[in-house]
């Protein structure tokens, strides 16, 4: 499948975290667009203040983004990774362990799940992340 689209897609992110045995639900949602070409696939979304550009790339999974809060992650499935976190505030460095990719998309949208580990100096975050795509 091999998709030029421009139409407007509903991004609905809805992240799970556990810090110190205490579980917090995160909901956003925007419109965006989505796209896939050779297969990878394109997500992006603007939401108060922030562009977020996500590519998945079989068992690869970065996540751009500018604005507000600026960060490049790159998610691989059973390996570490670092990236720099900015705010206009300042910036501090983190790392992720990547646990689990899994998607289902289709030219109409579909269901990207990743399950990690966010480390930031002082805490280490579990992550239970699904990101919905679907055709407004």
């Amino acid at each position: 499948m091999t998709s030029k689209n421009t139409d407007v897609f509903r991004i609905s992110v809805i992240n799970r975290q556990m810090i110190d045995g205490e579980y917090d639900t995160v909901n956003e949602s925007a419109n965006g667009t989505f796209r896939e070409k050779n297969g990878k696939f394109f997500i992006a979304y603007k939401n108060s203040g922030v562009t977020s550009m996500i590519k998945l790339d079989g068992e690869t999974l970065s996540v751009k983004r500018v604005g507000d809060i600026r960060s490049d992650m790159l998610f691989v499935r059973g390996k570490s990774t670092s990236f720099e976190y900015g705010t206009k505030y300042g910036s501090m460095d983190m790392s992720i362990f990547t646990e689990d990719i899994s998607c289902s998309f289709d030219r109409d949208g579909g269901k990207l799940k990743i399950r990690y580990l966010l480390m930031t100096g002082g805490d280490d975050i579990i992550n239970d992340m699904t990101i919905k795509v679907r055709r407004k």
